[in-house]
């Protein structure tokens, strides 16, 4: 960071500043004295001694414009891998020492990020405060001796500043060598984390667009590439300094496809949807360490990466106040452990006013159907009716191997048999139409997975792009014969 003055980020209420030292100062410097002499001839001389390049920086803490409440001695490690502070606060100024160490806190967030080359931070509080007692986790106090101890807090910005810098660079030389142009735009953060009076310089090069690189995140909470155009689509880009990225995709045509990912350049993984108006199908993917999920409309397949078990959850529109509600659970090996279908009857509104409850479950040979009211009240069993309707489907369940084609089966054959009972017991009938198939949910999943195996090459984000590549090699298996979902 330069040596000069800067607002500090993260304010709430009365925003707190680093104040390098000019003789207009000189009252608020006789004051410091009166506090820490030493800190005081470091704020006093540092501006004589250092460059405005240099890591070695002392500054007044201004609380507003008008209250110096401090002051910090700013220098590196002998290896300048880590950033060594110095610090001491009048207390008058506070409330509760609560309230310092808030103010500490915020001082390591915001130096964190203005000097993002460091690893750590360590801290030399001359104030008699024992950091570890309100955060153990956050200070890791080291004891010297009876005149010396420190507060070491990691740099959470040390790797995922770098990292979205080098996304930008490698992103940047992408969309060059497919002769796109762009914007940059900076969405500067809450007005209470920059001051007219201390930031202008930095204020002023973010409106003419000569922030450096190594600034550019200071008072930018995110970097805006927008208007990125092609013949056939508008792509943007939004770069946060917390690590996770923005990218989108419309299409010109009204046939094409328009979509967006969002991730975090430091994680596995990602989120996709297709979004717009004039998109046909709805498509939602999340990636990340544990599990995948995939949903279109009615359909929901959860996979858990460490089990490799999946949750398939399908539901049908709502034809004539009723509809069907599937839950599968699969195992590794992809054989159905339990099949849950709800027959569920509605009001006007839509609400659910009572169900018709099948439950398959063919290790412990149980095959249950209940009726079960809006209130929760389950009415005796009686799946007994499937057996005498249709006895081969019903061994089928347990001797063979539950399919989807199966269910596809049951839900047709359990229809007529649930509305002959409604109509007995005076209750809403399940709409025949609603016989909807399930057989299709490996295809549908195939053609997601298909899907962003296209239009991995449209991305010019290098992360993004090996976490789409580590995807569709993770799913590869599923990606054979399958026709493609949408043409772009």
């Amino acid at each position: 960071m330069k040596y000069r003055s800067i607002t500090l980020n993260g304010n709430k209420g009365v925003p707190y500043a680093l104040v390098k030292y000019t003789k207009e100062y000189k009252r608020y410097l006789e004051k410091l004295r009166e506090l820490n002499p030493e800190l005081a001839d470091s704020v006093e001389q540092g501006p004589k001694i250092y460059s405005e390049q240099s890591e070695h920086q002392s500054y007044m803490i201004f609380s507003g414009r008008r209250d110096c409440v401090g002051a910090i001695y700013i220098g590196t490690s002998t290896d300048e891998k880590n950033l060594e502070i110095k610090l001491h606060f009048k207390e008058k100024y506070f409330k509760t020492y609560d309230d310092i160490v808030a103010v500490i806190e915020q001082l390591v967030d915001s130096l964190g990020l203005y000097f993002y080359d460091k690893e750590n931070i360590e801290i030399e509080l001359c104030n008699d405060i024992d950091l570890a007692q309100f955060n153990k986790y956050r200070f890791n106090k080291k004891v010297y001796d009876s005149k010396l101890t420190t507060y070491t807090c990691s740099n959470r910005y040390h790797i995922v500043i770098p990292a979205i810098l080098n996304e930008m660079e490698q992103t940047e030389k992408n969309l060059l060598e497919w002769n796109q142009a762009w914007m940059q735009k900076y969405n500067l953060c809450s007005f209470m984390d920059y001051d007219y009076e201390f930031d202008l310089p930095l204020l002023e090069a973010y409106e003419k667009g000569t922030v450096p690189e190594s600034e550019m995140f200071y008072k930018a909470e995110s970097i805006y590439w927008p208007g990125i155009t092609s013949t056939n689509s508008t792509r943007n880009i939004d770069f946060n300094r917390i690590g996770k990225i923005h990218f989108d995709k419309s299409s010109k045509s009204l046939n094409g496809i328009n979509y967006e990912f969002d991730y975090y350049v430091l994680s596995d993984g990602f989120n996709f949807k297709t979004h717009g108006f004039f998109n046909k199908k709805y498509l939602e993917i999340e990636d990340n360490t544990y599990y995948t999920k995939i949903k279109q409309k009615g359909l929901t397949i959860l996979k858990d990466k460490e089990t490799s078990r999946k949750r398939i959850e399908y539901r049908t529109p709502i034809i004539n106040n009723s509809s069907i509600q599937i839950e599968l659970w699969e195992d590794a090996e992809n054989s159905i452990e339990r099949c849950y279908i709800d027959f569920r009857t509605h009001k006007g509104n839509g609400k659910v006013n009572g169900l018709y409850a099948l439950r398959i479950v063919p290790k412990y040979n149980v095959c249950t159907l209940n009726f079960i009211s809006r209130d929760g009240f389950r009415y005796g069993d009686f799946s007994k009716q499937l057996v005498e309707n249709s006895e081969e489907l019903y061994s089928s369940i347990f001797e063979g191997n539950l399919t989807y084609e199966l269910i596809d089966e049951i839900v047709k054959k359990i229809i007529p048999i649930i509305n002959h009972r409604a109509i007995n017991t005076s209750r809403k009938t399940i709409a025949q139409e609603n016989n909807t198939a399930i057989c299709n949910v490996l295809e549908i999943e195939n053609e997601a997975i298909n899907f962003i195996k296209q239009i991995k090459g449209e991305i010019p984000l290098p992360n993004l792009q090996s976490n789409v590549e580590n995807f569709v090699e993770n799913n590869k298996s599923k990606t054979d014969s399958i026709k493609k979902l949408l043409k772009k």
